[in-house]
């Protein structure tokens, strides 16, 4: 079923209906008082510069707000997944992306009790709404995207509430995505588990759920989880990185040994091309677990995998939807976005060993992918004023013709975390 909300009256009454639903949805979180902070602040001086975004101004965080509940009122209690059209689509368990939008929620609540904002407390007390519904997916062992829905979701909770509950249903959820590690030193990413076709199948998006392991091995005391997660990260150094430091979507191995039978694509333009979300997730993901292992050797791939993709980026350094699908391709902004996340996680670890010069240089690369994004960003883009998300842009499966340059739940939640993590870099 869809859930839509079609706003196509003026101007001044789409912010009237807007301001009414923030103002009810803040009602029923238990706000004895609608919100003062509005809409119409933002309206004021926008279209709002780059500078003015990092770190956010006051328009740009009053629209940040207003679209996230926009959002909201527009999904109900399902997920808002991908857009078609600017129109949400959504699922009611949450599919992979379920960890996203309750981590931009996380985010706001965070930013707010920074802000000394009045209405703190209702951003965290949506944010803990919405984590409960994630509940019913804390045992299932069908996917590997357990770190995509309760990093950002649970483990963030527990982070800033100390309620053992989101600890404890996290470490559940690293249990179940253990049963998907292999004899063969990795974690099956599709399909049933030791069942054909996928029983050896490993993409690279699944580097980044990795780090829900290496949570629950500290937090659980089970260093069994960061040995499976590091065996898989080795692996996936070995095997879906080429020569020239682009990747593979996809690599199949034999399941008992965990020999390399093939690499290929399902969302790339061709087996030996580099789909550029792929290769943002391989960014991002060895910049995160070198953070738990400390291993050099990770945080070398990571930086030779990020100089891949910046070098292979048009003149507007806006990523296509994979790297080599020549001039004129449909955009990913998404890749934008994960890649500039990843490159502050670099540039935070660098500056921790002491490498200043390099950690800026890595940082300076993480703003310019950001600003570039900045014209299909809510505080640019006519379009988002009224529907979409935070960023448009985003390409979910060029080749199966979903949301090509659409709003995707996850561009939405890198872009915020990596414009707020921007501004903490830039700050020190």
């Amino acid at each position: 079923m869809r859930h839509t909300l079609l706003l196509r009256r003026p101007d001044h009454v789409v912010q009237a209906l807007v301001l009414l639903l923030t103002g009810l949805l803040f009602l029923t979180a238990g706000c004895t008082e609608a919100p003062t902070v509005s809409k119409t602040a933002a309206d004021a001086v926008w279209p709002l510069s780059f500078d003015q975004v990092v770190p956010l101004s006051t328009p740009a965080w009053q629209l940040v707000g207003s679209r996230l509940q926009s959002i909201m009122s527009t999904v109900g209690t399902r997920f808002p997944h991908i857009t078609e059209n600017h129109i949400w689509q959504t699922s009611g368990t949450g599919d992979w992306t379920g960890g996203f939008f309750v981590g931009e929620l996380w985010l706001m609540a965070a930013e707010a009790e920074k802000r000394n904002d009045p209405l703190a407390a209702v951003w965290r007390s949506q944010a803990l709404t919405w984590t409960r519904r994630l509940e019913q997916r804390i045992t299932d062992t069908g996917t590997h995207d357990l770190g995509f829905l309760f990093m950002p979701s649970w483990v963030e909770a527990y982070r800033q509430t100390g309620d053992e509950r989101w600890r404890i249903g996290a470490l559940q959820a690293a249990e179940s995505l253990s049963k998907r590690y292999t004899p063969g030193g990795f974690i099956q990413s599709w399909g049933k588990i030791g069942e054909p076709p996928y029983a050896g199948t490993v993409i690279i998006d699944n580097m980044m759920n990795l780090a829900l392991l290496y949570w629950a091995a500290e937090e659980g005391n089970r260093p069994e989880y960061a040995q499976m997660a590091t065996s898989h990260a080795l692996l996936t150094q070995q095997s879906h990185i080429r020569a020239d430091y682009g990747t593979f979507h996809l690599v199949d191995f034999d399941r008992d040994t965990g020999v390399m039978l093939r690499g290929r694509t399902s969302q790339g333009l061709h087996d030996n091309s580099t789909w550029a979300r792929g290769q943002a997730w391989g960014i991002a993901g060895f910049a995160l677990v070198y953070r738990y292992t400390h291993n050099p050797e990770f945080l070398a791939v990571a930086e030779r995998l990020a100089d891949y993709f910046l070098a292979h980026l048009p003149p507007d350094h806006v990523a296509p939807w994979d790297l080599h699908a020549g001039a004129g391709a449909k955009k990913d902004t998404s890749a934008n976005a994960i890649t500039a996340f990843g490159l502050l996680a670099i540039a935070n670890s660098l500056r921790q060993l002491g490498e200043t010069t390099r950690a800026d240089v890595r940082a300076a690369q993480a703003r310019r992918l950001l600003e570039a994004l900045h014209p299909y960003s809510i505080f640019a883009n006519e379009t988002l004023r009224t529907k979409g998300g935070l960023l448009t842009g985003g390409t979910y499966n060029y080749n199966a013709d979903r949301a090509v340059e659409q709003s995707v739940v996850w561009g939405d939640y890198y872009y915020l975390k990596a414009l707020l993590d921007l501004a903490a870099y830039e700050a020190k």
